[in-house]
Parts: C-alpha cells; structure tokens; sequence
C-alpha cells in the first residue's frame, strides 16, 4: 500500500479501471483507497476485521473516505 500511496503521490503514471477492494483499516488503507479513487477506480470498498468505530484509522479520515465515496 505504501509503495502505490508513493508512486500516485510522485506523479507516476498509474491508471485504475474497475471496482477496486482494500484490504484492512488503518490510516494507510484508508490513503490507499482515497488514492484509487483519484487515479480512475470506478468503486473502491474496504474491508477489514475491526466494525468502524474499533478501525485503527483517524475517525476523521474515515469519514473524509466515506464522503469520497469508499465504502466500508
């Protein structure tokens, strides 16, 4: 996740088609989906084990995510 939150930050050409699936619940899941959407993914969702309110990401980034249009 970090390497493909790095190579969208630098500008890399990286192009995404489709419905796209995240795995996990963490800030770094959560910058991985918002990515995806930025770079042409057509529906991302996230999954992971913990329900919202136990996810070890930032309540705000969560909600920034969810008005994105990232399902969780």
């Amino acid at each position: 996740g970090v390497d493909f939150v790095r190579d969208v930050n630098l500008g890399n050409d990286i192009k995404l088609k489709g419905n796209v699936v995240v795995i996990g619940g963490g800030n770094v899941a959560i910058d991985v989906a918002r990515s995806a959407t930025r770079v042409g993914a057509d529906k991302v969702e996230m999954f992971c084990l913990e329900n919202r309110q136990q996810m070890p990401a930032l309540g705000e980034e969560i909600e920034e995510a969810e008005a994105e249009g990232i399902v969780i």
